[in-house]
């Protein structure tokens, strides 16, 4: 995860496994978040707060949204004296099939002063470009999705402050 000063957070996962299995991507909220399943991003508000999400994955995937915890908060506790969780707002973030790898990047961009931050995303190849316009400086950020050895990085973030020296940070593993 990395948060690019004030309001943009990128957290970039990489999932594998020996087989084909459902990965779920997932987001909580107390509020029923405003969902936009086509372009694949949603907006969490809390009183006079706010976020907006855009989630990618390396496969096609699908979001849905509910109000009901997946297994009760209660299971495995019956004989206690545990009140359930009241439900609270979910989104799923699944692959439409089984796959062995996946990589799932979610921009966050956290709203200043209820304004949310103005970003651009653009897609070349396998590379994920983010231009980000803060309050403050601007600030580009590069993820890689596939595992290759031409790829000298997995993400790339560059922060440009209208006031200060440019900061670059290279992400390896």
């Amino acid at each position: 995860m990395v948060l690019i000063r004030p309001s943009l957070i990128l957290c970039f996962d990489e999932l594998e496994a020996g087989e084909a299995v459902h990965y779920d991507w997932l987001f909580h909220a107390k509020e029923k978040m405003q969902l936009f399943k086509n372009k694949k991003e949603f907006v969490s508000t809390y009183g006079n707060e706010s976020m907006h999400v855009r989630l990618f994955m390396s496969h096609e995937f699908t979001l849905q949204q509910t109000d009901l915890y997946p297994v009760s908060s209660v299971k495995g506790y019956e004989h206690t004296n545990i009140e359930p969780f009241k439900n609270q707002y979910h989104i799923t973030g699944r692959p439409n099939k089984p796959v062995e790898n996946l990589y799932i990047l979610a921009v966050m961009a956290v709203a200043e002063n209820g304004k949310i931050p103005e970003y651009e995303i653009t897609w070349a190849g396998n590379t994920l470009s983010l231009a980000g316009f803060l309050e403050n400086g601007e600030a580009s950020a590069k993820v890689q999705f596939g595992l290759s050895e031409l790829i000298s990085f997995k993400m790339k973030v560059v922060f440009e402050p209208f006031d200060g020296k440019t900061e670059e940070i290279l992400i390896n593993y």
